[in-house]
This record gives structure tokens, sequence and C-alpha cells, in this order.
């Protein structure tokens, strides 16, 4: 998306298209100007990213780098990608980290399953002279449906004035299980922040 000025207001969502088992995708947002989020409104990928794995479906490994299951967390381990994904004990695994520090552009991995593993969150580059953010820009990884969580996608930020109350987050998705062995947390995932000037904002909010 290439613009001059962008603003979300009044609930307003942007986000890009999920992944299925044969396509991923991406946002990427270039705005000449300003980009304005309010504080009801937000730019997701939450949930975006790699398929987590389905224990109906046959698919027990969450799906990491690649779109492919082999080598993703098995079923009582959560998904990767800048951080390791919890795991039940030695004999799971929940795959290999990836990814770069400075220009993250890549999924976070599924959870594995043992009933339906959370996906990994999705994958946002924005450029801009001005960022007012009240809202949220995020890259979650899903909780598990009585199983793991997905990882943190990517967020790659680089602007001239960053101000506002909002946050930027790739965080992990909660395991949620009743039984005891099934609820591994996802890793976390990426973020790179580049600014001018930000002294107007919470740079704590970033995660």
């Amino acid at each position: 998306i290439f613009v001059r000025n962008l603003s979300l207001l009044e609930n307003s969502l942007l986000e890009h298209s999920s992944s299925t088992t044969a396509t991923t995708s991406f946002l990427r947002l270039r705005a000449l100007e300003k980009v304005t989020v309010d504080s009801t409104s937000r730019i997701s990928a939450d949930g975006k990213g790699y398929l987590g794995g389905n224990y109906g479906g046959g698919a027990l490994r969450g799906r990491t780098l690649g779109n492919v299951a082999e080598g993703g967390s098995t079923m009582y381990a959560g998904g990767s990608h800048g951080g390791y994904g919890g795991r039940r004990d030695s004999g799971q695994t929940s795959g290999k980290l990836y990814g770069s520090l400075y220009e993250p552009v890549d999924l976070g991995a599924g959870g594995g399953c043992n009933g339906v593993g959370g996906n990994g969150g999705g994958a946002i580059r924005l450029e801009a002279e001005e960022l007012v953010l009240d809202g949220i820009l995020s890259a979650d990884g899903l909780s598990g449906k009585e199983s793991t969580g997905g990882a943190g996608g990517s967020l790659w930020v680089k602007v001239g004035l960053l101000r506002g109350n909002g946050s930027l987050q790739a965080n992990v998705g909660i395991g949620k299980c009743l039984a005891d062995y099934g609820g591994f947390g996802g890793g976390g995932g990426r973020v790179a922040l580049y600014y001018g000037e930000a002294s107007s904002f919470d740079l704590s909010r970033v995660t």
C-alpha cells in the first residue's frame, strides 16, 4: 500500500490475509507523510502467520518457516520465532528460531496441537514521515483452543516522528488447556523500530 496520508478512525482495522497451507501474506505500508491510528483502531496481523496444528484434521505439528510442518512444533509445544515456544518436556520440540533482528519480515510459527494450536502472528512493514499511534500496531500469535499458542510475528517500522499513546507488539499466543499437559505458550515475535524523534511516545509500550 503506497499513499500520501492514511487515517484509521472510529474502529477501523487494516490487516493482511490469513495464511493457508499453500499461501502466505504480509502487509507493507508506505506513506509519504502521515499515518494516524486513533485509540479505537488498529493495524493488525494477529494470527495471520503460519497455521497451528489441528488434532481433528490430522495435522499434529504447527507450521513454521517456509510454510511447512516439518521442523514445526510438536503436539505439546508452542510455536517459535524470535523466542522459543514452551514445551511439556524434552520429548517435545518447539522448532527453531529464525528471522532478522534488524529487518524482521517473517511470520510466526503455529503451535503444535493436542486440540487446535494457535496460529502465529503475521508480518507488517510500515514506513512514514510521521506515525501518530493512539491505537495498536500488532502481529501477535493466537492462543490455542485446548492446545498450545502460536509465536508472535514481525513488525518493521521506520518513521521520522513517532507520537501517541498506543502500542506496538508482536506478543505470544497463550497456551490454553484444561488438562495439565497441553497448554504451552508460543515464543515472542520480532519488532524493529527506527525513528528520528519519539520523545512523546512511551517506548515501554513496544513489546
